[in-house]
């Protein structure tokens, strides 16, 4: 530090004695020589003052950027709270997971089901069908057990939903079949049957599919 204020002492040191030379001097030609030495040494002190001055706020904050970027670094690196899965999350995805697998075996057995079968007595397939009933409307009562706070699975919360109601849709329809009055409604509803099974199915393998990137 002290070398670097060396010049402005010497310089400050030669326009005081310049000053006291021209305020002793005698002779207009002498002072008006004597006068304009100082101001000009008084002018340069100024010069080397102002650009001491500003070598030092530029090393200061050259410093201070040197300093601070690990600093900086070391905060952009850091993991963001939210991008760490939470016990609450990871459970919901798990949950959502059984409700999707539960209607995808749901369906494939509508969609696989043999409707007319000469061999069984109209009781038990009444039957099958009033239990296929009972059982999507449990997944729906699940379904709608789950809190849908959460805007991470806002999309497959989405298809699930509308999965659940293709097949509320086609297991009344399984219902209908067997009290149809001829066989031109039955086809109907065997039909409608499929048509909505196969949209729920897709749905729910629609958001088994977003799911899977959940942990």
């Amino acid at each position: 530090m002290g070398a670097d204020i060396t010049p402005i002492i010497l310089m400050a040191g030669l326009t005081i004695v310049a000053v006291m030379i021209a305020i002793n001097t005698h002779g207009l030609l002498r002072m008006s020589i004597s006068y304009t030495l100082a101001a000009a040494l008084l002018g340069l002190t100024a010069v080397v003052f102002f650009n001491h001055a500003g070598l030092i706020s530029g090393k200061g904050s050259r410093h201070s950027e040197l300093t601070s970027e690990p600093v900086e670094k070391g905060i952009d690196d850091r993991p963001h709270p939210a991008e760490s899965p939470s016990p609450q999350r990871a459970r919901l995805a798990a949950e959502l997971r059984r409700l999707a697998a539960e209607g995808i075996a749901c369906t494939n057995s509508l969609l696989s089901r043999e409707l007319k079968d000469e061999s069984v007595e109209l009781e038990t397939l009444v039957g099958r069908a009033s239990e296929t009933r009972r059982r999507v409307e449990f997944i729906k009562g699940e379904f709608n057990r789950i809190p849908a706070t959460d805007a991470a699975f806002r999309k497959p919360l989405a298809s699930i939903k509308t999965g659940i109601q293709l097949l509320s849709e086609a297991a009344q329809l399984y219902l209908q079949y067997y009290y149809a009055e001829d066989s031109k409604q039955e086809e109907t509803c065997e039909k409608l049957l499929r048509q909505k099974a196969k949209g729920a199915n897709e749905q729910f393998l629609k958001a088994s599919n977003a799911l899977a990137t959940y942990k």
